[in-house]
């Protein structure tokens, strides 16, 4: 009976014991589907690259968890997880590690370079920021007031990302408006038309200008000529006349936005992404038809396809996104990558 009653005892204990493996296997399970998905380690968080690893599977870590190798860990890289924890390799934090290579600096971590101008501050010059909206560099102008530009109101602790330059003054998105005007529709809204809103005042649209003074039509969202460009009103550039009284509208080349530094130099001109053709893409890119209409994007490639590569002469960098269910498996020796079965890379 004893006998009988140790064997039942053995058979529950074993049962409970698969239990909880399985429910240890569905929890990892979980863990790793909530992984957002990524092409750039600014995909992952405001933080970017300071903080991000976006894998070649294209699944965000954050760097302090990212393992490549088991010779980054006390015991073995399980999909890029250290067991045991990582080593301590005197890394300061931010990405440098004590040989001073970021992350993505080459490809032996598995982080996939940046493909635009910039993904990060940290591709830009010391004075420049990178503006996430168009990965674009954008010089930083030195300012005595609260803020001359948005990245004003994004470098301050005091305010943040949510936040942008109105007027000098940094405020939400959302707020209402702190002057008698923000935009046009302000002024008719309080004087019928005929009125515009100037520097937040409303005032007859009588233009006065210094010639030879150079902007954007975004400067002068209210510009009537600006308006009636409708999309394309982000690639104009305004020019002052002779007399004073009127702007001359030009453009940038096409599919670039206008780009201005607001004391009245030639403005720069940015690629936005929109496009007509393939042509009007930057390598590797190809123009493809979306809800926003046509605009530049890396295209989606099938099962052993190439998906990172150098085409372009311009540095490895990713060519393609694979198709659901499959990796960009990338071969470190030649920095070419195709699209194999899903976590069948080496």
């Amino acid at each position: 009976m004893m006998k009988r009653y140790a064997w039942m005892t053995l058979v529950v204990a074993c049962l409970l014991l698969m239990a909880a493996y399985a429910c240890n296997e569905d929890s990892s399970s979980d863990d790793e589907s909530e992984r957002t998905a990524c092409s750039q380690a600014s995909d992952c968080g405001a933080e970017g690259r300071l903080k991000y690893v976006c894998s070649v599977e294209g699944e965000c870590f954050t760097i302090d968890e990212y393992c490549y190798s088991d010779e980054e860990c006390v015991g073995e890289c399980v999909n890029h997880l250290c067991e045991g924890g990582k080593i301590d390799d005197g890394s300061d934090g931010d990405g440098t590690g004590s040989d001073g290579d970021t992350p993505d600096g080459d490809n032996d971590q598995g982080q996939l370079p940046c493909e635009y101008e910039c993904c990060s501050d940290a591709d830009c010059a010391s004075n420049n920021y990178c503006d996430l909206n168009t990965h674009s560099c954008v010089l930083i102008i030195p300012c005595d007031e609260e803020c001359c530009q948005n990245y004003d109101c994004w470098n301050n602790p005091e305010f943040g990302a949510d936040y942008i330059c109105r007027f000098n003054n940094c405020v939400l998105e959302s707020d209402p408006c702190p002057t008698e005007c923000c935009e046009q529709q302000d002024c008719v809204d309080l004087y019928g038309s005929g009125y515009i809103c100037d520097e937040g005042t409303c005032r007859l649209d009588q233009i006065s200008c210094q010639p030879g003074y150079l902007q954007c039509c975004t400067d002068d969202p209210g510009n009537p000529d600006c308006l009636d460009l409708d999309e394309l009103l982000t690639e104009a550039i305004l020019t002052c006349n002779d007399t004073g009284d009127g702007w001359n509208i030009s453009m940038c080349a096409s599919f670039n936005d206008c780009i201005s530094y607001g004391d009245g130099s030639q403005p720069d001109c940015f690629p936005n992404g929109r496009c007509e053709q393939d042509s009007d893409c930057e390598c590797p890119g190809k123009c493809e038809d979306t809800a926003e209409g046509k605009r530049c994007k890396i295209p989606t490639v099938g099962p052993g396809e190439s998906c990172y590569g150098d085409p372009c002469g311009t540095g490895a960098l990713q060519t393609g996104r694979c198709q659901e269910g499959y990796d960009c498996c990338v071969d470190t020796q030649t920095n070419e990558g195709t699209c194999e079965t899903e976590g069948s890379c080496g």
